[in-house]
């Protein structure tokens, strides 16, 4: 950072260069804004030119329609005329419209227009005379010079109007001539200003590039150090998981080992109870109401017994199944998420009926992952959407999805009991469960839901409270890769 605080250094040089920027850029607004405004002007000009020169072109145009069908009869010569009489007060009309607010010219149009309608009356009343066959009273309209003299005072008029508008033109083109001589000079003074600061910045990157360079050499050499750092760190995580998975499958068979004696034995103890029933059935001699207490006392400690070994079986049983899905090798392909949810729910259709329970399904984007264990994902959040239902209102669950970058997100949706937010960490851990536990359960399956999406390269979130139902948002790569070829 002394880099930059030393000299002019390079945020200086950025900020003139900035200057210099902003500067031609505003001039450059401003000149091309004058140069556009005189371009309008010029082009206002010609067009105004143009309208008069085509007054005076169709004026002549109709006299010489005129002239020709007074000296032959032909009535081919009246085109000309015609379409002059039909254009001029369209023409007129324009001009004026072009002329605007000008005062001076438009007297002078108004005085142009004067002469063009009594010079279109003129040759009106010798073509009307020709038609009605009166040839000697057109020929004696003609033989007046009235229509020359208008025809002049057109000329003269039509000249008057056009040396106006033609030193009105030679100004505005000097001027938009200027603008851009002065545009040009604006660009060639930035662009000396703009070679004097490529200069500076070039010398002053050169010294920084040289330091960055020593940087990035540290840099590189502290990477290498990282990467295999978390290399070791990664080898023995994943070591130390293999090894704690390894060492739960062999607790859980010990385990087993002593529960099946305790099955065993309490079996013997039944056996045992049964035969003292038989004896006191045949031996009248034994007092069977003072042997009732306790063989009551007998039946609860048995009840309770086999209750709590069945407890035990299952919860060995799920950590074996735990056990055995960290060692299972898991294979990515392609799956169809609409047909695999699809089934899912197909497989609870008959208990969510009975619950009175509507299960929907959106648009659901594919994934490439472990179809067996997005299987136990999805089978295991809708289970407990159809089983956590609210009693209070009829049950809905809705799973979504959609695609966001690289990675699929979906959604479980329920309107059931909720889940307290104090709970919402607790109830991915294992053996733990939240809210009353009058349902049938372990603790086991959020717990399993979570590893599975963390090994499948995902993250699952809940959002919940009491009596609003339950979200849980699961994120997953669009393709997962075994971590080797991600370069773990």
């Amino acid at each position: 950072m002394r880099f930059f605080s030393s000299g002019p250094g390079l945020r200086g040089l950025l900020i003139a260069a900035f200057v210099i920027l902003a500067i031609i850029v505003i001039g450059s607004i401003v000149l091309l804004q004058r140069t556009r405004d005189y371009s309008d002007l010029v082009i206002h000009s010609q067009a105004v030119a143009n309208r008069v020169a085509a007054i005076d072109s169709l004026v002549r145009q109709a006299e010489s329609g005129q002239r020709g069908f007074l000296l032959t009869q032909d009535h081919q010569y009246l085109a000309p005329y015609g379409r002059s009489v039909a254009q001029l007060p369209v023409a007129i009309a324009q001009l004026h419209s072009l002329l605007g607010d000008d005062p001076q010219r438009q007297a002078m149009l108004t005085q142009l227009q004067k002469m063009v309608d009594a010079k279109m009356a003129e040759l009106k009343s010798t073509v009307e005379a020709q038609r009605s066959g009166d040839h000697g009273k057109a020929f004696r309209i003609v033989d007046t010079d009235v229509g020359f003299k208008l025809m002049t005072d057109i000329d003269q008029q039509t000249r008057a109007m056009l040396d106006s508008i033609g030193a009105e033109l030679t100004k505005r083109t000097d001027a938009a001539r200027a603008s851009g001589v002065w545009a040009v000079l604006l660009d060639v003074v930035a662009a000396l200003m703009l070679a004097g600061v490529a200069l500076l910045s070039i010398a002053t990157v050169s010294r920084f590039i040289a330091a960055l360079h020593g940087a990035r050499r540290e840099l590189e050499a502290t990477n290498e150090n990282l990467e295999m750092l978390v290399a070791d760190r990664t080898s023995e995580l994943r070591n130390a998981n293999e090894e704690l998975q390894r060492y739960a499958y062999i607790v859980s068979h010990d385990l087993r080992s002593p529960l099946v004696n305790i099955m065993g034995f309490t079996s013997e103890l039944e056996a045992v109870r049964g035969d003292i029933h038989e004896r006191i059935a045949r031996d009248n001699s034994l007092d069977a109401e003072a042997y009732k207490p306790i063989d009551k006392d007998l039946a609860e400690s048995i009840g309770f017994i086999k209750s709590s070994t069945s407890k035990m079986d299952r919860l060995i049983s799920a950590i074996l199944k735990l056990a055995r899905e960290g060692r299972r090798r898991f294979v990515g392909e392609r799956l169809s998420m609409q047909e695999l949810v699809g089934s899912i729910v197909d497989s609870v259709a008959h208990r969510a009926h009975e619950a009175g329970t509507r299960i929907t399904i959106g648009m659901l984007p594919p994934l490439t992952s472990d179809r067996t264990a997005v299987e136990q994902v999805f089978s295991n959040l809708i289970d407990n959407a159809v089983k956590y239902l609210d009693p209070a209102r009829p049950g809905e669950v809705n799973i979504t999805g959609r695609e966001i970058g690289s990675m699929v997100v979906y959604e479980v949706r329920d309107n059931g009991r909720g889940i307290d937010p104090r709970d919402h960490q607790r109830i991915f851990e294992l053996f733990r469960r939240s809210g009353a536990q009058d349902v049938a359960g372990e603790g086991i399956g959020l717990a399993h839901v979570r590893a599975s999406v963390r090994s499948l390269g995902g993250t699952i979130a809940l959002e919940s409270g009491l009596g609003q139902g339950a979200l849980f948002r699961l994120t997953f790569p669009k393709k997962w890769t075994e971590p080797e070829e991600q370069g773990v």
